[in-house]
């Protein structure tokens, strides 16, 4: 039986719909991190959000990035992915989680595992059996990460200032102990 759901790689024409989904998301994600009048306003750039998707999956930079696009009947998209190689320098880390985004209502329901799942066979299918991602260390989907095997990458940091309000980026990591068996050969 075919689940409730459907995951495909995303194209061109799905700009519009991940960049919603991107925004949306942040307005949920970080509510009581970021100004509510910054997250209020977030809609406000979709059509610039919009047009860098869909440069973004017309010519991927690093060129061998995917996206995936996860799907609910009755919902529409609901969630996304992207990685690929990775577009920073990190010893020992060749593979890059670039993004991964999911509406609020859809969360607990196991859409999150399944776009990790897609990116991290995708990565280890690149050869990349270790990858990383950028996350706001407050961030409240740090657990998911932690759940999902990923470790917080010591040294690994970046200082930003997004929407007024300054925030630590920490980087987790995943590695070959941290993968499934059968993604581990």
């Amino acid at each position: 039986m075919a689940p409730p759901w459907t995951l495909r790689i995303a194209t061109p024409s799905d700009a519009p719909a991940i960049a919603t989904v991107h925004l949306r998301s942040w307005q949920t994600a970080y509510r009581g991190i970021f100004s509510d009048a910054f997250l209020d306003g977030m809609m406000d750039g979709l059509a610039l959000r919009t047009e860098r998707w869909h440069a973004g999956l017309t010519v991927p930079v690093p060129a061998d990035s995917r996206a995936y696009v996860l799907e609910v009947p009755g919902h529409g998209m609901v969630g996304f992915v992207s990685c690929g190689s990775a577009r920073e320098d990190h010893a020992g880390y060749p593979g890059e989680l670039y993004a991964i985004y999911l509406l609020a209502e859809h969360r607990g329901q196991g859409f999150g595992r399944v776009l990790f799942d897609a990116c991290r066979t995708y990565l280890v299918n690149l050869g990349h059996k270790r990858f990383y991602l950028w996350v706001i260390d407050r961030n409240p989907t740090c657990g998911f990460y932690r759940a999902l095997g990923g470790t917080v990458i010591p040294g690994q940091t970046k200082l930003a200032t997004i929407g007024g309000t300054p925030v630590t980026e920490i980087a987790f990591g995943w590695t070959g102990e941290s993968m499934p068996e059968q993604l581990r050969s």
